[in-house]
């Protein structure tokens, strides 16, 4: 296997080879890679030198031809798919993390290295424990992706990471990063009252009567504080994967309130025109709008608002910021808001 960003030194052995040949690699659909610097070592060996710069990768197979001195005749032999192309693996160098979503404990990787390619995807794992593929890989260049990693019931560990593209080939970095283990403080129980008894009252006591204390009302909670926004992959409106455990749970809230109106929000990151964003918010928040009426909601319930990339969230040039950027909200409402009221609710939850 030889990689598509060198020139290789081939030695070639077989039988009957001439003084005068001609060599080269073909393959159905591309142009052949002849052979440069061929020398008849003997009448069983070759050598000879293949340019394989940018070539397509994949099998090629190599045909071989003594060319007559008198006729000039080629007689060609051919050995199919005798030599293999190959995209160099990716290296990785270094990643920095960043804690995303706190709630749901999701870490955000951003990776540096070399050769990464369109598609590829991300592992993590540690000895002992079972590994984990991130979700939403973006590849940003061939030196630069970033990746969301779900920490939920991951174990304590040191964990290497290893990046895999499209042909398999992959490249790990050992130890990239440490999960600790996440101590949760449990509230303190409450004492048990101590019931002191009731005197008993003598004809001869007074008896002072016990005022009646009116019952406090019951705390009403607003349902917009426990619905999750849904969040969406560079320049795309379909909705995760990873995203529907969050939109099951909003169901629950939405389907208990079957008299409010639902609000969706459309927005988008900062790159790319304000008209551009504009129809891509919009999109995001139709394509949450047929999820829900698949999943039982009342479309007349629901309120679609576009507001593109014009309000972002989280202030930043970088997919730190961008990735929160890239959302719906959802809110319910009493009586139908008009789109800047919306907005406003969403900015103060």
């Amino acid at each position: 296997m030889s990689i598509n960003k060198q020139a290789v030194d081939v030695t070639i052995n077989g039988q009957k080879f001439s003084t005068k040949l001609l060599v080269k690699l073909t393959k159905n659909g591309q142009a052949d890679i002849v052979a440069t610097n061929v020398k008849r070592v003997s009448a069983k060996e070759i050598t000879c030198s293949f340019d394989l710069t940018n070539k397509t990768p994949g099998k090629w197979s190599l045909i071989v031809a003594n060319v007559s001195k008198l006729t000039k005749r080629v007689k060609p032999q051919i050995l199919v798919d005798a030599f293999t192309i190959s995209y160099p693996a990716p290296t990785v160098t270094n990643v920095s993390v960043s804690l995303t979503d706190g709630l749901n404990q999701q870490l955000l990787l951003t990776i540096n290295g070399t050769e990464f390619r369109p598609g590829a995807q991300v592992k993590v794992s540690a000895s002992g424990n079972v590994e984990l593929m991130s979700s939403s890989t973006e590849v940003i260049s061939d030196s630069n992706l970033t990746s969301i990693l779900d920490l939920k019931n991951t174990p304590a560990a040191q964990y290497d990471l290893t990046v895999i593209n499209d042909d398999q080939q992959s490249g790990t970095l050992p130890n990239a990063f440490k999960v600790r283990q996440v101590v949760i403080n449990k509230p303190t129980p409450t004492p048990t009252p101590v019931v002191t008894p009731t005197p008993v009252v003598t004809p001869t006591s007074v008896v002072t009567p016990t005022p009646v204390v009116a019952p406090s009302p019951t705390p009403t909670v607003d349902p917009n504080t426990a619905l999750k926004p849904v969040f969406f992959d560079y320049d795309k409106h379909q909705i995760r994967n990873n995203q529907i455990p969050s939109l099951h749970a909003n169901l629950g809230l939405l389907k208990a309130n079957p008299k409010l109106f639902i609000v969706l929000g459309g927005h988008a990151d900062e790159r790319g025109s304000a008209k551009y964003n504009l129809i891509l918010s919009a999109k995001r928040a139709e394509e949450l709008k047929n999820f829900l009426i698949k999943n039982g909601i009342n479309q007349n319930q629901i309120i679609l608002y576009a507001y593109g990339k014009e309000f972002p969230v989280k202030q930043g040039h970088t997919e730190q910021y961008w990735w929160y950027n890239r959302r719906v909200d959802i809110t319910l409402w009493e009586t139908k808001p008009s789109k800047d009221q919306a907005l406003h609710e969403n900015s103060n939850m």
